[in-house]
C-alpha cells in the first residue's frame, strides 16, 4: 500500500478548513488505496489550483493504458525528480500540433473544454509545430498553457516516469 502524507505550504500553518480538507482527502485516498499529492504550481489552472490536495492513484496504469485527457503526475528529470502534474494530450506515434491555440492530433482538432483559450496570451501557448511522439513516451501539456513548462519545452515524457493518475481534488471533485 502507498504511504500517505499530508504536506503544507512552507512557513504557514493550515487554517481549520484547510486542515479538514487535507485530512478528509487523506482518509478518502487511503480508503481507496491511493496516495496524497499537493499541487506545487499553477500549470493546471483551472482544473487544479496551487496547493490543491489531490488523490493520486499510483496503480492506475498497472492494468490499463494511459489515455488522452488523463491528468497525471510525473517525475521531472529536469527538476531533480520533482513530482509535477500534466495532462496527457499525445500518445506514442501520434503527431501533435497547436494551431491558433487549438490542439490537433494526427490532423484532427481535439476539443479541450478544460483550457481557457482566451487566457493563452503567449505565442508558445497558441502555436507549436508538428511533433511526433516517440514510442514509450507521452506528450503532456498544462491546462494553463502560459504558465506551464511542459512537453513543449522539456520534450515527451517517458511512460516509466509517470507516477500515477490524479483522480480527485480536495472537496472530492473528480479530475
Amino acid at each position: 500500500m502507498s504511504r500517505t502524507t499530508i504536506t503544507y505550504r512552507v512557513g504557514q500553518k493550515p487554517d481549520g478548513s484547510s486542515l479538514l480538507r487535507r485530512v478528509s482527502v487523506s482518509i478518502a485516498a487511503r480508503l481507496a488505496g491511493h496516495s496524497v499529492y499537493t499541487v506545487p504550481n499553477q500549470s493546471m489552472l483551472s482544473t487544479l489550483r496551487l496547493h490543491d490536495v489531490v488523490q493520486l492513484d499510483e496503480s492506475a496504469y498497472v492494468s490499463s493504458a494511459i489515455q488522452r485527457g488523463d491528468v497525471v503526475v510525473y517525475r521531472s528529470l529536469k527538476h531533480d525528480n520533482m513530482l509535477l502534474p500534466g495532462r496527457v494530450v499525445g500518445l506514442p506515434n501520434e503527431t501533435l500540433e497547436l494551431r491558433n491555440g487549438a490542439l490537433h492530433v494526427n490532423g484532427l482538432e481535439i476539443p479541450e473544454p478544460y483550457v481557457d483559450g482566451d487566457a493563452a496570451e503567449q505565442p508558445h501557448s497558441r502555436v507549436f509545430g508538428e511533433f511526433l511522439v516517440p514510442n514509450g513516451h507521452v506528450f503532456l501539456l498544462g491546462d494553463f498553457r502560459d504558465m506551464s513548462e511542459d512537453s513543449r519545452f522539456i520534450g515527451p515524457i517517458p511512460k516509466d516516469l509517470i507516477v500515477g493518475r490524479i483522480t480527485h481534488a480536495a472537496g472530492q471533485r473528480e479530475v
